[in-house]
């Protein structure tokens, strides 16, 4: 179900597209062992900017270390 959802926020299919968020939760789920979550990851990294990818790695880290 995650994966859906997550699909959904990349494509903003019913929801906002937020790109550094898809990514952030994307990398919450690679570092949970999720080996479809690891190439979602990439795919969505190479559509962001430095910038993007810095602040959606920092999301990443601040989630999974919160256990959010």
């Amino acid at each position: 179900m995650e994966n859906r959802l997550l699909k959904k926020s990349m494509l903003g299919d019913g929801v906002p597209q937020n790109n550094v968020r898809a990514y952030a939760w994307w990398s919450v789920a690679a570092a949970q062992g999720n080996e479809d979550a690891r190439g979602n990851r990439e795919l969505m990294a190479d559509r962001l900017s430095s910038e993007q990818l810095a602040r959606g790695q920092d999301m990443a880290t601040r989630c999974f270390e919160s256990d959010f």
